[in-house]
């Protein structure tokens, strides 16, 4: 011992210093007096010898007669890395505990092999692979994959017009070339609103065959334009995109069969319209099931035969929802700004439009660093005559509002009447310079796995009008009781063995 000094024991594993217990340590300091001159202070004396102990001296070990020569600061080094081993011994059946614990609870949540089959029969039946997205090279492809998509998705809904048949249409026949029944679904209300049946029949011929059409239409059979000046497209449809009842509602009350006339006159622009006179055209049209049900005989009240019956492992909960982003118009710039500027010559005028004056930019030209963040995506000019005013305002017509989804500004739809939305999105445009991507989705559910699957198809549109898609599927599984206490559980176990990992470390470095 060195005046001063005071012994120490250093921190070990236990088996360590129980092994070294019996030992005498005995420190012998060669030449350590010779480095003190007489005249430095004791506190001087005291910092050297201990400093020629720990870095310059050997210490004699006795065990049994034998003497060992060992460094006092290589003993103290591996005396701390045997008590580090010893915590990693500790600590690690306790992280192998949690890791699995937590490895299993993710693959109740989402299982591997199940979630693999699901997606590898979605992405062939909704037509998702590589070559298939690669096929759409022009906006026209794309309106005509949403088409496809749209059909993909009604196969798995088990509630669509595919497998339901108003009783009032649904008819069972006997079929004498098969020699089997055969169910038909003949139903003017479904053909109004623009779905495909097995049977598509106008409302006229219907009417016609029950001879329950009104006597004032009988003579408007020969066209279904009678009356409707220029609203006698077979696409046409009433404001906010037709049907605005509760879906699903079952207590809700039947309301009252009355025909509307006078949000006809509105809707069609025309004072002298009623559903009674114009029946031929507005009963084959979504305006009749809304505005005229008395007259078109579609009384609320329905109910429902299988028209087929759906034998899908997988079913859609709702329709299809297509939204896209859009960036912002700016002015031309360089040679599109000449390009665009470029005056008429009357004399060429086998060349129109170059030989007179064009009312309208001849580009759009756009900004891809600015976001689209106008109410409305579209601000459609409405003709003087003919157009309702509950399309039209000031002769201005908006398409598709504003929507957020998380964060970003997004115009959406919702395919309700897939063929009469898509049919629309393509007369106006809908999609053009100025779209950015467009996003097709749909939530798919897979009966006895309990898988629910988003699935998201997105088109994105480069700066060269190249369109490149991909799709993005998300699944995940509806825990049953069983499966949902042993998820809890393992939840639990990983989060104490996070904690006791969390614990000991805090201990060691404080």
């Amino acid at each position: 011992e060195l005046p001063g000094c005071h012994k120490t024991t250093p921190r070990a594993a236990p088996a360590t210093m129980a092994h070294l217990a019996p030992l005498q340590v005995v420190v012998a300091v060669r030449h350590t007096r010779d480095h003190v001159a007489d005249h430095d202070s004791d506190a001087e004396k005291i910092a050297r010898l201990r400093e020629d102990i720990l870095n310059k001296t050997q210490s004699l070990v006795e065990d049994g007669g034998n003497s060992y020569a060992i460094r006092i600061n290589q003993l103290q080094k591996r005396l701390r890395l045997e008590q580090k081993m010893m915590g990693v011994a500790v600590k690690f059946p306790c992280f192998i505990i949690c890791q699995v614990a937590f490895v299993w609870a993710i693959s109740l949540l989402v299982p591997a092999e199940s979630v693999s089959k699901v997606h590898r029969h979605l992405v062939g039946h909704f037509g998702l692979s590589k070559g298939d997205l690669d096929e759409v090279r022009t906006f026209e492809d794309l309106y005509q994959f949403a088409t496809d998509f749209e059909h993909a998705n009604e196969e798995l809904q088990a509630t669509s017009s595919k497998y339901w048949c108003e009783k009032k249409y649904f008819e069972l026949t006997w079929n004498d070339a098969l020699g089997v029944p055969q169910r038909s679904c003949p139903s003017p209300r479904l053909h109004a609103l623009g779905f495909d049946t097995d049977a598509p029949t106008p409302w006229t011929h219907w009417a016609a065959a029950r001879g329950i059409i009104p006597e004032s239409a009988k003579t408007s059979l020969g066209g279904a334009s009678s009356g409707s000046g220029s609203s006698g497209s077979s696409s046409r449809r009433l404001a906010g995109g037709g049907s605005t009842g509760s879906i699903g509602s079952a207590a809700a009350a039947v309301p009252e069969c009355k025909d509307d006339d006078l949000e006809l006159k509105a809707e069609e622009g025309k004072p002298w319209i009623t559903c009674n006179n114009s029946a031929a055209h507005t009963c084959e049209l979504d305006l009749g099931i809304l505005l005229c049900p008395k007259t078109c005989g579609y009384c609320p009240g329905f109910e429902y035969e299988h028209s087929k019956f759906f034998d899908k492992p997988q079913l859609t909960m709702l329709p299809v929802m297509v939204h896209q982003t859009r960036v912002q118009r700016a002015p031309c710039h360089h040679f599109a700004h000449t390009f665009e500027t470029q005056p008429h010559n009357v004399d060429l005028n086998i060349l129109p439009p170059l030989d007179g004056k064009r009312n309208g930019r001849v580009l759009t030209c756009i900004d891809r660093t600015k976001q689209e963040d106008q109410e409305w995506a579209f601000h459609l000019e409405c003709p003087k005559e003919g157009a309702p005013e509950a399309f039209c305002t000031d002769g201005v017509m908006h398409d598709t509002k504003l929507h957020y989804y998380h964060g970003t500004p997004v115009y959406a739809k919702f395919l309700t009447e897939p063929k009469k939305n898509i049919a629309a999105m393509r007369a106006i445009g809908w999609m053009d310079m100025q779209t950015e991507s467009v996003t097709l989705s749909t939530l798919v559910y897979t009966e006895g796995e309990e898988i629910f699957t988003s699935i998201s198809v997105v088109f994105a549109v480069d700066k060269a009008g190249n369109i490149i898609g991909r799709n993005e599927m998300v699944s995940y599984t509806d825990l049953t009781t069983y499966n949902r206490g042993v998820f809890t559980a393992l939840l639990i176990i990983s989060a104490i063995g996070s904690f006791v990992g969390f614990s000991v470390k805090f201990w060691e470095v404080w």
